[in-house]
């Protein structure tokens, strides 16, 4: 088991990123000490499998991002569809994404 992450990593990108996050996790040192954190836009209607594609491109353990998880280190948490996710301190909090812009209708 791995100890607290010593630093966190936050990565994001839109559908059109799954190449670089790969060939970021293809070069990325398994031993950094730090979490990792991969925020992606995802359709809400279908399973990702993001978590299980990032794993065959590191040797880290890659998980799905879970309410109350503790960052550990030289770990990747992974967004899962449909959710919100927060870090405070090293904990995620994980919540369910509105189906509606709570921002209301776009204006012109």
């Amino acid at each position: 088991m791995a100890g607290e992450a010593r630093y966190v990593v936050g990565l994001g990108a839109s559908a059109g990123g799954l190449e670089a996050l790969e060939r970021f996790f293809d070069h990325c040192p398994t031993q950094s000490g730090a979490a990792f954190i991969v925020v992606m836009h995802l359709s809400r209607n279908f399973r990702s499998m993001l978590d299980e594609v990032l794993a065959r491109h590191t040797k880290m353990p890659v998980l799905p991002a879970a309410q109350g998880q503790q960052l550990e280190e030289n770990t990747v948490y992974v967004i899962q569809p449909a959710t919100i996710l927060e870090v405070s301190g090293f904990e995620l909090s994980v919540s369910s994404r509105p189906t509606i812009d709570p921002s209301g209708p776009p204006t012109h």
